[in-house]
């Protein structure tokens, strides 16, 4: 595992273990015990059966440039952020959790 950094855990420590989460790549090894992970900006899995019951983002993007693979653009960011479908739980440093509400 990267080595851990205090915000990225203080805001994973909040998503219980059972939970299904959507998050960039680069955060997949803060989830280790959680139920499942999706990459974000995937939220559902392509049948619909199963869906995260949290997003995990980092706004910042780890620092990556626009030209890499990984990179999320902000209109992503938005479908989650900007929906009546999430809500915020947690935001510190460009890291943000939501929850799912609907």
């Amino acid at each position: 595992l990267p080595p851990p950094l205090p915000r990225q855990l203080a805001i994973a420590a909040r998503i219980p273990a059972g939970s299904i989460v959507s998050t960039q790549q680069f955060l997949f090894p803060r989830m280790l015990g959680k139920k499942g992970c999706m990459v974000f900006p995937r939220v559902k899995t392509a049948d619909g059966r199963y869906a995260a019951d949290f997003a995990l983002l980092d706004r910042r993007n780890n620092g990556l440039r626009s030209e890499s693979p990984a990179f999320i653009p902000e209109g992503s960011f938005a479908e989650v952020a900007g929906s009546p479908s999430w809500r915020l739980v947690a935001s510190q440093d460009g890291y943000e959790l939501y929850e799912r509400i609907q």
